[in-house]
């Protein structure tokens, strides 16, 4: 696989000649039936806080917006600088009692997270952090499933050929932490959080391994994505638990994103990376 390296971390918004690099990366998976119309993102706060900026909502609230404004360079461009704008005016509102609430609100709504219940599977997404299989290991031996699934090659702007993958070397930790390895099951090839979710449930298919209810182990920031793809991705009938992580850095936690460029710029993206997702049909 070879993707032009076009970030060199993840809080910096794509580019896009990015985006349809990764597109083509991407595994396929068809959709459930009765989900292709189906979306699981709420972007009412982040159009609230966009109109108290004066910047134009229409991104995240024009029902007519298909995925091909996206491919085109010039609207993707006016995009990214609604994005930059956006990050400048939390800066700027640090203090601001009611903005605080309306940022409180953002991270809020994607953390949100449940009460963790017996479960077939323990669904990491891969990071270079211990932090997300930390919380897999404790649910593992706290006897919430009897399989901990780790998905992720790693991000594209941090890998090369040679490179263990993110799955693989958070394995070992696990086994080091007294998980055996029969209970381990690896993808290795996904980059985007819409991969971890196609290549996992493809994989998962392919084994025959059930996986009726998962724990999904996220940070704070990005749970919300991923729940969001594995509910467009399965049928009804599934149960999902979001379980955040046990630890998160200081500058992506509830109380100090907004105070610092990286923390604003990622939790930020989370939105528009839903967004465009909605637009591909693929949460």
């Amino acid at each position: 696989m070879k993707v032009e390296r076009l970030r060199n971390n993840p809080w910096e918004f794509p580019t896009h000649e990015e985006l349809v690099a990764l597109l083509a990366h991407e595994a396929q998976r068809s959709l459930p039936k009765g989900k292709e119309s189906v979306h699981y993102a709420d972007f009412s706060t982040i159009v609230d806080l966009l109109d108290d900026a004066s910047i134009p909502s229409d991104f995240f609230t024009d029902t007519s917006l298909t995925f091909d404004a996206c491919k085109d360079p010039t609207y993707f461009n006016v995009v990214s600088r609604m994005f930059e704008n956006l990050s400048e005016h939390i800066a700027n509102s640090y203090g601001d009692k009611k903005k605080s609430q309306l940022l409180n609100r953002l991270y809020k709504y994607l953390s949100e997270e449940d009460v963790p219940e017996s479960s077939d599977i323990i669904f990491v997404f891969g990071s270079r952090g211990i932090v997300r299989i930390d919380t897999a290991i404790r649910l593992f031996h706290e006897g919430y499933a009897p399989r901990i699934m780790i998905s992720g090659r790693g991000p594209f702007y941090n890998m090369s050929d040679e490179l263990i993958s993110e799955a693989e070397r958070l394995a070992v930790y696990a086994v080091e932490k007294g998980v055996p390895q029969h209970a381990l099951l690896l993808e290795t090839d996904s980059i985007t959080i819409p991969d971890n979710v196609k290549r996992s449930l493809n994989l998962l298919e392919q084994k025959n391994i059930p996986y009726q209810r998962m724990l999904l182990v996220n940070s704070p920031f990005s749970q919300r994505r991923g729940y969001g793809h594995f509910c467009k991705m399965t049928d009804d009938t599934m149960i999902f638990r979001r379980v955040n992580t046990d630890v998160v850095s200081p500058e992506y936690s509830k109380n100090e994103w907004y105070k610092n460029d990286v923390g604003r710029r990622v939790i930020l993206k989370e939105f528009f990376s839903l967004r465009i997702s909605e637009l591909l049909n693929t949460s």
